[in-house]
């Protein structure tokens, strides 16, 4: 296509898929597309706008299991879908700010639910090597008490009386 003949109209058709795609299919770089999306407004590419809302609705629904406030966590849903519909309508408008405030006490939440976990596997495993050295101070102590009891059948009864 070349870069003369590719303008803000030409990008409006290709940017449902990735940025690379897009610039395969218009046959310009990467940054060329990205300087001619900036000059029609469109600040950060829409498919990863839209995924990133996905994944934002995918753990809401994931954490709506947990028990607290379940009413905010469907109204906060119903929210992420009307920007999902919105972002659709619209490939140029950005995420709303409560959306991104939201994301951001979503990325939080799962942060420390992962280090909660990381924590209980680090755990687990301190546990798992305590439990095996116990046993392998054990064993060592019977091969020695073992060893004891050789020594003392082995032993002639004048050695013992000295």
């Amino acid at each position: 296509m070349g870069t003369q003949l590719v303008t803000a109209q030409s990008t409006a058709v290709v940017l449902e898929p990735k940025q690379g795609a897009a610039a395969h299919q218009l046959e310009v770089g990467v940054t060329t597309l990205k300087k001619i999306c900036r000059t029609a407004q469109v600040s950060r590419w829409p498919f990863r706008k839209r995924t990133s809302i996905e994944r934002l609705i995918h753990r809401t629904q994931y954490f709506m299991t947990d028990g607290d406030d379940l009413e905010q966590k469907i109204a906060e849903l119903q929210c992420l879908l009307a920007q999902r519909e919105g972002l659709k309508a619209c490939q140029a408008k950005d995420v709303d700010a409560p959306i991104k405030r939201f994301r951001q006490s979503m990325f939080k939440k799962v942060h420390l639910e992962e280090r909660e976990k990381r924590k209980a596997a680090k755990a687990r495993k301190a546990e798992q090597a305590y439990a095996a050295y116990t046993a392998s101070r054990a064993a060592a102590k019977q091969d020695l008490q073992d060893l004891d009891t050789i020594d003392t059948a082995l032993m002639p009864a004048s050695a013992m009386d000295t």
